[in-house]
């Protein structure tokens, strides 16, 4: 058997029409690639490119070099930045979300209130539920000067839940 993928053009294709172009470009490739490329065996494309990128690259080895370079290279990948001259002046940054560790602190406690129903139907329990979660502390570190931070006098983690439990 083939898992021949619905096209995202679902609306205006039906699946005989996916099925008959996955043929159609099954074959060309077949063809064209004397046989080196087989949609058939792979399934789809996606992976039908992998195996073939796997096979073409498992026979290249690397130049032989000597210890001195390899040291080099070794340690030329360690890490990023090492040292870098501070600069004074206007600038932005936009990369919010790694600063999250350096303006807020890490740990946070909080009070819950809910409510929900429970349904008990004749095959299951539907049990839909709202939850309100409060943050207790203050997640702002003080020694915070980030312009992303320098408007809010707290920062708390304020939470609602819908959830739905079911059961059989």
């Amino acid at each position: 058997y083939i898992i021949v993928s619905k096209s995202d053009d679902k609306f205006n294709k039906t699946f005989e029409e996916d099925y008959k172009e996955f043929i159609r470009d099954a074959d060309i490739l077949l063809e064209k690639s004397n046989g080196l490329i087989n949609m058939y065996k792979n399934g789809n494309d996606k992976i039908t490119a992998l195996n073939l990128f796997d096979w073409m690259t498992k026979h290249i080895n690397p130049d032989n070099i000597q210890q001195a370079e390899a040291d080099w290279v070794s340690k030329s990948s360690i890490g990023a930045l090492i040292t870098a001259e501070p600069y004074e002046g206007k600038a932005y940054e936009y990369d919010v979300k790694s600063q999250y560790p350096s303006i807020l602190k890490g740990a946070d406690f909080g009070a819950e209130i809910g409510v929900g129903l429970s349904f008990y139907l004749r095959y299951a329990i539907i049990s839909p539920e709202v939850k309100f979660s409060y943050g207790l502390r203050d997640l702002k570190k003080v020694s915070t000067n980030t312009p992303l931070l320098s408007n809010l006098d707290k920062v708390s983690a304020n939470f609602v839940y819908f959830t739905i439990h079911i059961e059989n």
